[in-house]
């Protein structure tokens, strides 16, 4: 599950495209339509798509063949698409969820890092039927992890 939040804020108040601030996200997928890279997005709330930019529910650049395209539905399920520019511009955080149904609470993918001397050698393989650019961020708790 791929996860993402927009920039601080309190998620009663609004941007200018109508995405909540301080708010989570579910991003369903990707697609591309007239040349554009789209990002598939839905609110958690099931309902609303208040989002109002470019490729929006009520988005002009529809046509019927694009919709088509990328498997448009028109209902209010919350469910939307957005471009990547004004994706990477209007979210701050990306995340990448790993299968946490054993686990209490994960926002992450976590991996166990060994203390000690030495460097510490990591391999993560993403796979995907599509070419892609990705972006991975790390960071460690304190300076002993890594």
């Amino acid at each position: 599950m791929v996860t993402c939040a927009t920039h601080s804020g309190r998620d009663t108040d609004f941007n200018e495209l109508g995405l909540a601030y301080g708010h989570a996200y579910t991003v369903l997928g990707t697609a591309v339509a007239d040349d554009q890279k789209l990002y598939k997005m839905r609110n958690p709330w099931g309902r609303g798509e208040a989002y109002k930019g470019d490729w929006s529910d009520s988005s002009a650049l529809w046509t019927e063949e694009l919709k088509k395209q990328v498997g448009f539905e028109e209902n209010d399920d919350g469910i939307w698409y957005i471009s990547a520019e004004d994706y990477h511009k209007n979210f701050g955080i990306t995340t990448v969820n790993t299968d946490v149904s054993k686990e209490h609470l994960s926002y992450y993918a976590q991996f166990d890092v060994a203390t000690g001397t030495g460097p510490v050698d990591y391999n993560v393989n993403f796979k995907s039927s599509e070419d892609q650019e990705i972006f991975v961020s790390m960071y460690t708790y304190d300076s002993q992890h890594l």
